[in-house]
């Protein structure tokens, strides 16, 4: 509070990124209670490729599934079953400590229409 006091132009910043943090909170919980794992998963990737890198979206993201199934609400087994489906299926491979997006339209459109 004393910074702030000091620096009032600070103020407008603050709350601008504390108000994006509380939209991608509420986004996040919506994904959450209303979507199906595999559109939750998709978007989740996509968003997480998209903040890897500066300008290009990365070809590679460096996350664990415990993690994923943290972020999404899920359990690591059922990260692990829909990975492995779309292994199967091309959209993406599954490294040691990543994944890699194989098909990125094909994960957009899931991400869109489940």
């Amino acid at each position: 509070m004393q910074f702030l006091a000091r620096q009032p132009n600070a103020w407008p910043r603050l709350v601008e990124v504390l108000c994006d943090r509380l939209r991608a909170t509420d986004l996040h919980m919506a994904e959450v209670a209303m979507q199906l794992l595999p559109v939750r998963l998709a978007k989740v990737l996509l968003r997480m490729a998209n903040s890897e890198t500066l300008g290009r979206p990365a070809d590679s993201i460096q996350v664990s599934q415990r993690e994923l199934g943290n972020i999404v609400g899920a359990a690591r087994e059922s990260i692990n079953k829909c990975l492995s489906e779309w292994q199967r299926s091309g959209l993406v491979r599954i490294e040691r400590t990543s994944i890699a997006i194989s098909d990125r339209a094909t994960l957009e459109q899931v991400a869109v229409q489940g």
